[in-house]
């Protein structure tokens, strides 16, 4: 996925984060001012394959104006975690359709995922889904 791409699947994704119960701090990188240090990492290899500019010490600046979640995690030395709206919700989604049952014959437990998550039309219309099963829970 190149990042233009990521720019606007982050931006349709934000306002999804706060009904699932994300509050992490949302913002976007280019009113940040400084961007923030996990959406700037890349390898020198894949900097060709998204715009090929060099920004020096192997940064790069094609996330720029995208949407993206952060907080500080961590007890004793904590750090700035942040990333795309989109790569969160997509990991909430995998967690939320993910089954962690133990089968009767064998007493480890094996993931299955219940649903095709493969591609962001897939995302989002289990985003979808995923807000109607949590709002028809809260319902008595």
């Amino acid at each position: 996925m190149n990042a233009r791409i990521l720019k606007k699947l982050s931006k349709r994704s934000a306002p999804w984060l706060p009904l699932f119960g994300d509050h992490r701090k949302q913002f976007n990188t280019e009113e940040h001012g400084d961007m923030p240090w996990q959406l700037m990492r890349c390898d020198q290899k894949h900097l060709f394959r998204i715009n090929g500019k060099f920004l020096g010490h192997g940064y790069f600046n094609s996330f720029k104006g995208t949407i993206a979640v952060g907080e500080m995690s961590g007890y004793y030395e904590p750090e700035w975690y942040d990333e795309p709206a989109y790569s969160a919700l997509r990991d909430y989604l995998v967690l939320h359709f993910t089954n962690w049952e133990k089968h009767a014959n064998n007493e480890d437990i094996e993931p299955t995922v219940s649903r095709r998550l493969h591609t962001p039309t897939d995302i989002f219309r289990a985003a979808s889904d995923a807000l109607d099963e949590l709002l028809a829970e809260d319902k008595p």
